[in-house]
Parts: C-alpha cells; structure tokens; sequence
C-alpha cells in the first residue's frame, strides 16, 4: 500500500487484503484468548462501525436466498470492548440465523441506545446499546430455549456442529457485565437482544499523514533480532523505510556477533521466543555492554509467565504480533525519544550494597550516571573527585542518620542539591530543607525504576 502511487486501482484491492489479514489477526487472537495465551486489548469501539466492515463478509456467509436488513441508530453510543471479542459475537449470531433459515428468508440487525432503569443503584451502569439480531426461520422450542447457551448443546447433527457458538457468545456478553435474552416463535423465526454498557468516550481519530511524518527517523541505528526470516525482513524494511539505519540478526548468538564486531545500535528489537537465546536472556546480555541501549520485545504469544517478565524489567517495552508499519514505527519513535531526555549524575548514599546495585541499574536503564557510596568517606571521596546533578542519601544508615550525612557534608562545602529517600514517607521542617538544600523527600518503593522516575519529575 505505501509503495502504490496515489488513486492507484490497486489500492481497493490492497485494502480488502489488510482487511482480512485483520479479520484473521482477530480470530486468532480470539482462538489464543479461548486458550489463555493471549491478553485481551479493549478499545473504544462503535458497533455500526464494526457490522459496517463485517457486511461484506456477513453477505458472503449467510448465502443469496437471505437479505439482510441492517437498521443503525445514527446516535449510537460506543463500549469499550476487545474487538475480536465483538466480532466473534456477531459472527456466531448470524452463522446460527443463516442456520435457522435452511429455505432462505429476512435477517435483521438492529442497534440502538438504552437507558437502564438504575433507581437506588450505581448510576454509572445506566447507559447501554442494544444489539438485536432476528431472522425469519424455524424458531426454537420453549424446552430448548434454557439448554441453548450450554456448552456442546446443539439441535444440529454432530457432523454440522459442536455446540460450541452460543456458549460462546453468552460468555463474551457475561464477561463483559452485559446480558442476552431470546425470544422465538416456532415457525416464525427467533430475536437476540444483547444489552452491553456503553461509554461516553470517543473513538481515536485514525492516523494521519502528519503523524506519519513526524514518526520518521534521524537515522538512528536499530538491530532487530527474529528468527522468522520473512518477518525479520519486514521489520527491517519498515524501520529502513522511516529513516533508520538497520543491522538484521536471524538468532541470539548472530546478535551478538554483530555487537562484537563493533556495532553501536540505539534500540534493540527483538521476538521473545528465540531458538536458543531467548529474548528476554539477549535484551540483558546487551543491555549489560550497551546500558543506554532501548529496547522493545516482540511476540505473538502473550502468556502470564512473558508478562511478568515484561513487568520485571520496566526499562525494556512490548509490541504484540502482528502489528502494522505505522504501530512498529510509532514505538519505535515513542521508545527512542525516551533517549533524548537529560541524562543525569547521581550519588547514592546507602549502607545497603543491594540497594545502591538495583538503583545503579535502573539509572543506567534510564541513561543517566549513577555512583554508590556506603558512608560519609565514601560519599565525600566521590564529591571530590566527580560532580553530581544531585544527591539521594538514605534518611536511615546503620551508623548515622541521612540528615547528619548531609549536614557534614555541607560543612565540607559541598552544595550539590539533595534528596532524601526513605522507607517511611517523612516530613522535615522547610527551614532545614531549606539549610541543606533539600529538594525532594522521595519514598522507597519495590522497584527502583520508579523511584527514579519519581527523581526526574523533581528535575
């Protein structure tokens, strides 16, 4: 598509291929989901928009002895809701109408805006859309109308289906704290009311050429790391495409090749799942030679285990598979501006060796400089020698007290702004703040990335 000249006749073309290879990223995200592999992503979503890209293939399915009649509400509020969750929904409701309907006849798809009668209740849970889907078919039997949601129930022989579709769509419903409801006359047909809280937020606006020019590059230098050859090429192509300048690995260890050979990249992308090395193992190698390097993680397969490992290294971004050009080259700008930032010198002084070590390296992870001192000689052997943005002094050493710590060492003239850090949030008088150019007293937390995150919002 970015290749076409504009006005090509391709590109109506061009766009029905993108459009099903997103259909199928959402059925497989759909299938992964079933199967806990993969997390949910809601978005803000309006459901017209949503049947309105799904006609063609809904006419398709449902075959020429069918009409379909499609009756929008113009004002139809949006949800916030995982896209192929939706599509899956509707899907499933109209494969079972197209299968109620053996002769042909009339299928409906209605939307409008609801107002729940919320008296002595949460008033948030007042708005709601309503989708109804009818057809004109067989209808069901009042004693199969409380069985058609169970699991495996199915009115079809074995060899036409698994039972599996309404249970489907009434645990999409229920997981998002909607409700269905049916009602059908045999020989007349059937209606599916579904019922899903809405919100007043609007869908994000689709990228425009602007955007896309700001998301060009200045020529920094990225090495992407993926085993899949076809799909390494692509990303290399689309980051050479914006302006940077790209070294290709198709394993860990030619990664690292490429690193000993001389090479300086400024973000490193990689896939998590790599034959040998994995992702997560090479992201630290390198970070551990390269600190200031960035660097985004790449997967397909989104399981507890990877996410908590993404958690553990604050420093270190993801991007889900598949993903387009204009999201990889959106990280990429996103994580690389993160460089530009001011790069800091920082002193610690800490009794705790395993304190002073975490917080070294979630300085480096941020690009700034950082050095630990144990005591008061430390500390004033480090001022001497080097100059320093600011000082973090623990608030509790084992043989003195953070405040005394600063105090001498402002007496040795000194003046290096400070902040104190503390397990316990305290408070000190602004005078002595004031007296020992305290500019911030910033709470200990679990992990130190955050804490110095809290240090640059005070710089």
């Amino acid at each position: 598509m970015n290749n076409l000249p504009a006005g090509s006749a391709l590109q109506k073309d061009i766009l029905e291929v993108i459009k099903a290879g997103n259909r199928a990223k959402n059925l497989t995200r759909q299938l992964l989901a079933f199967s806990k592999t993969s997390p949910q992503k809601p978005a803000i979503i309006n459901i017209n928009d949503v049947i309105g890209e799904m006609h063609n293939m809904l006419s398709r399915i449902i075959g020429e002895n069918i009409s379909m009649v499609f009756m929008p509400d113009k004002d139809l509020w949006n949800i916030h809701a995982d896209l192929g969750n939706i599509e899956q929904l509707l899907l499933n409701l109209i494969i079972n109408a197209k299968e109620a309907m053996p002769q042909g006849g009339t299928l409906k798809i209605e939307t409008k805006n609801h107002l729940r009668d919320t008296q002595g209740e949460d008033q948030k849970d007042q708005y709601q859309i309503c989708v109804r889907i009818g057809d004109s078919g067989i209808g069901i039997e009042k004693s199969e109308i409380t069985k058609i949601f169970d699991p495996f129930y199915s009115t079809k022989s074995k060899s036409k289906g698994t039972g599996l579709g309404l249970s489907t769509v009434y645990g999409i419903v229920h997981q998002m704290n909607g409700t269905i409801t049916v009602t059908s006359i045999v020989g007349e047909g059937t209606s599916f009311d579904i019922l899903l809280p809405a919100t007043l937020e609007k869908v994000a606006l689709p990228e425009s050429s602007d955007e896309a020019v700001e998301l060009m590059g200045n020529g920094e230098h990225i090495l992407i790391v993926e085993d899949d050859i076809p799909i390494l090429r692509m990303i290399g192509k689309a980051a050479s495409r914006n302006g940077y300048k790209t070294s290709l690995a198709n394993s860990a260890e030619q990664a690292l090749k490429l690193l000993d050979s001389g090479i300086l990249p400024q973000l490193l992308i990689t896939d998590v799942v790599l034959t040998g090395i994995n992702g997560f193992e090479l992201a630290n190698r390198i970070t551990q030679k390269l600190p200031t390097i960035k660097v985004i993680l790449i997967s397909g397969y989104a399981s507890d285990n990877i996410n908590e490992q993404i958690l553990a290294h604050q420093s270190y971004h993801f991007l889900q598979k598949p993903f387009t050009s204009f999201s990889l080259a959106s990280q990429i700008k996103k994580v690389l501006s993160l460089s530009t930032a001011k790069q800091l010198s920082f002193l610690m002084i800490d009794d705790d060796e395993n304190i002073r070590i975490l917080m070294q390296r979630a300085c480096h992870k941020r690009s700034h400089r950082f050095a630990g001192a144990g005591n008061i000689t430390e500390a004033l052997v480090q001022l001497a020698t080097y100059s320093f943005d600011v000082l973090l002094v623990d608030m509790i050493l084992r043989a003195d007290d953070g405040i005394s710590v600063l105090r001498a060492i402002r007496e040795k003239g000194f003046s290096t702004p400070a902040m104190i850090i503390s397990g316990v949030l305290v408070e000190l008088p602004s005078e002595i703040q004031k007296e020992l150019g305290i500019i911030a007293i910033v709470e200990k937390e679990s992990r130190s990335i955050k804490v110095v995150e809290k240090i640059e919002s005070y710089l």
